[in-house]
């Protein structure tokens, strides 16, 4: 209980740079702080912790957040990461992936030399074809009690903890 008062305390300066620390406040966190959570996703600074934190909150209204910034463009990749563990949607055997953009290559003399050019964690995960996954969403959401959490489409229980931690993806 100590470290869950600290962690709603410092949740703000912690956000931008200890966003694990968010999605440990989704996981073992109240209904007011998933609230709380959800209210850091408009901030560009503390977006991308809190939309990871999103699946870990496990809720309906998070999946609906997710599908919503999938639909305006952002974090569209973190986006749909968080929506497929709450809901145990599998992007690949769905067929529900766009193709990486082409991009040009650029011209040696307006090359940054010195760019960082190692890829960032949410640029390995696969960009959803989102208008798929809001269809899906359409049909499913109903599956999705408001205010019971789930893990990879299922009710939260030890038995699919477990599941998950044993079988599911690493991330």
């Amino acid at each position: 209980p100590a470290a869950v008062i600290r962690l709603r305390a410092h949740m703000e300066p912690w956000a931008a740079a200890q966003s694990p620390l968010l999605s440990l406040l989704a996981s073992i966190g109240d209904a007011g702080d998933r609230a709380r959570l959800m209210e850091l996703l408009p901030r560009p600074e503390l977006r991308k912790g809190a939309v990871v934190a999103l699946g870990f909150c496990g809720t309906q209204e998070a999946a609906d957040a997710c599908v919503a910034l999938m639909r305006s463009g952002v974090v569209p990749r973190l986006a749909a990461d968080a929506f497929c563990t709450i809901t145990g949607l599998d992007l690949h055997e769905q067929r529900l992936i766009e193709p990486e953009p082409d991009t040009e290559p650029v011209p040696f003399e307006q090359d940054d030399l010195d760019q960082d050019l190692s890829l960032k964690d949410e640029e390995m995960l696969p960009l959803p074809r989102t208008a798929g996954v809001i269809a899906w969403w359409d049909s499913h959401r109903d599956d999705f009690l408001p205010g019971r959490r789930y893990l990879a489409g299922q009710p939260i229980s030890r038995a699919v903890l477990w599941q998950t931690l044993t079988d599911g993806p690493m991330r």
